[in-house]
């Protein structure tokens, strides 16, 4: 029996941010990054991205978070994912870190693609 009560793909008080880069030299923030929506900076930490968001949030419902290597390599930043998170903290930061084929911590490449998306809760209640 179907549901009365049919799902949204999208839910009350929430906010979706894409983010896209291309690397520069060994995996840095370019320069021409100045700003996408909800997001203030991006700063290279060791093996991680610190996405600094330009205002907090409840909660983060969902994430996508994609690289595109520039010259396909096992050695490389073969994925990536969302190892911390603070956006309804003091420092309103999303943390992403870059891991090879094996698991081993990495920082992307000159030229390799970051792809993110993040859903975040923008109302008080349940995430």
């Amino acid at each position: 029996m179907p549901s009365r009560f049919p799902l949204a793909s999208h839910t009350r008080g929430a906010v979706r941010t894409h983010v896209g880069l291309t690397a520069g030299t060994n995996g840095a923030v370019p320069s021409s990054f100045t700003r996408a929506r909800y997001v203030d900076s991006i700063v290279k930490g060791t093996h991680t991205y610190a996405i600094k968001l330009s205002r907090g949030a409840t909660a983060l419902l969902d994430w996508s978070v994609k690289v595109i290597q520039a010259s396909p390599s096992t050695s490389g930043a073969w994925e990536a994912k969302v190892t911390a998170e603070d956006v309804a903290g003091s420092t309103r930061t999303i943390t992403i870190g870059f891991f090879d084929k094996d698991g081993a911590a990495v920082d992307m490449a000159t030229g390799d693609k970051l792809s993110c998306t993040f859903e975040l809760k923008t109302s008080p209640g349940l995430a």
